[in-house]
């Protein structure tokens, strides 16, 4: 029996051997295995792997994506092994937290759940005291990086990452005007269009050979 057949044969889709390490903003990722249990005719939507959190306090159920990217489609009978990602980590809100890593496909409208590994281990954030938040108030000037942020990255990236908009217009437009592009690399615009469609502009990011200042850059060109 080959290492596909082995895989849970009651999956169309698969993700085994699943870790992770937190590293402040970062969270590397590895997988022994994502594979298609499908007919080798077959060719999936985008696939995304997600890092997610679900609150284990609250009455409610709570999920919250931490980290994410998209490692574009997979033909049946096929599959990926020794997978790593090194990805942009978004710590939850303060509470406990189960993480889990979700395999998701694209249907032509959003991305759903095919396939989810829980971790044993329970993640908790605490929050800031009483007083730690009087003193961040009172020198908010302070020119200090916050702890949760690697110096590597900018405010530019917060701002990408949190709240645009962006990865909606780099889905929709052509291909062609994505390669004409200038002052990116051809390999990071053919990745973009290979991996498309993003859920957001943080999934952008995490494409090899980009990052804020790059996506900064293709959402002007494409925009003007």
């Amino acid at each position: 029996m080959s290492f596909l057949e082995q895989a849970n044969q009651g999956a169309e889709l698969s993700i085994q051997g699943c870790g992770y390490k937190i590293e402040n903003d970062r969270v590397m990722i590895s997988a022994d295995f994502i594979g298609s249990n499908r007919d080798e005719l077959n060719m999936s939507g985008t696939i995304q792997i997600a890092f997610s959190a679900q609150n284990q306090q609250n009455r409610e159920p709570q999920s919250v994506l931490l980290a994410s990217t998209t490692i574009g489609e997979l033909r049946g009978q096929h599959f990926l092994s020794d997978c790593y990602y090194d990805l942009l980590f978004q710590h939850p809100p303060t509470g406990t937290w189960q993480l889990s890593l979700q395999l998701r496909e694209w249907d032509g409208l959003e991305y759903t759940l095919i396939d989810e590994v829980f971790f044993d281990f329970l993640y908790q954030t605490q929050a800031m005291s009483d007083a730690a938040d009087a003193y961040s108030s009172e020198h908010e000037t302070n020119t200090i990086e916050p702890q949760i942020t690697s110096p590597r990255e900018s405010i530019t990236h917060s701002k990408f990452v949190d709240s645009g908009d962006g990865h909606c217009l780099i889905n929709k437009i052509k291909k062609a005007e994505l390669r004409a592009v200038k002052g990116i690399p051809k390999k990071a615009l053919e990745r973009i269009i290979t991996e498309r469609p993003f859920q957001s502009e943080r999934a952008i990011i995490n494409v090899k050979g980009m990052g804020p200042k790059m996506l900064k850059k293709l959402l002007e060109q494409l925009s003007s």
